[in-house]
């Protein structure tokens, strides 16, 4: 954008309007209300919840996690939803021995499918209802694709449920956390004592 400035392809009311766009600010707003809930702890207790469902079988575990990522995911940024429930579903795939894989991908596209439920379900949705009104189209309602939305949701789980799980690949994690991934600089260390200086 910078370049097209510089060189003149866009002037300065052009190259600066995204910045005023109402999509711009409302994604900006939405990332702001998502840090916001998992700031305040109402979220805390859903992965304790989720744990207790690994104790009934597979399929309710699979059912409760897609169900409760796509509601999530209707509210809150489907990317903040699958960030928060990973390391939940990370840890129980391990202490369940359960590849990863079986859970991480229900996971994603349950928060996916529940992404398009709503208006600020994922941010696709907005810049698109964005784009409608500044082509003279009116602006989409927060609720106006829920109806299709809960039916993909609905959909989706069920074809997980029945088809998509016998076709998840099962990916066998090694038994050293450094002989799997190498994480060069990104690992870090912080000892934390109770003297203060």
């Amino acid at each position: 954008m910078v370049l097209f400035l510089v060189t003149g392809v866009l002037d300065v009311s052009e190259g600066l309007a995204s910045f005023s766009n109402s999509a711009t600010i409302t994604v900006a707003a939405m990332f702001i209300i998502s840090a916001a809930l998992f700031n305040t702890g109402v979220m805390d207790q859903f992965p304790h919840r989720l744990s207790r469902q690994t104790e009934k079988s597979k399929i309710t575990l699979m059912l409760t996690l897609m169900a409760s990522a796509g509601v999530l995911s209707a509210f809150i940024n489907d990317t903040a939803v699958v960030a928060l429930l990973m390391p939940t579903v990370i840890n129980l795939s391990k202490s369940n021995n359960i590849p990863a894989s079986k859970l991480l991908i229900p996971l994603s596209f349950g928060a996916l499918l529940g992404g398009v439920c709503t208006l600020f379900g994922t941010s696709t949705n907005i810049l698109v209802s964005g784009i409608a009104e500044s082509s003279g189209l009116p602006p989409f309602g927060i609720f106006e694709m829920t109806k299709m939305g809960i039916v993909f949701l609905v959909l989706g789980i069920l074809y997980m449920l029945f088809i998509g799980r016998f076709l998840l690949p099962k990916c066998e994690p090694k038994n050293k956390f450094n002989d799997s991934i190498d994480l060069g600089n990104y690992l870090s260390e912080i000892i934390i004592t109770d003297k203060f200086e």
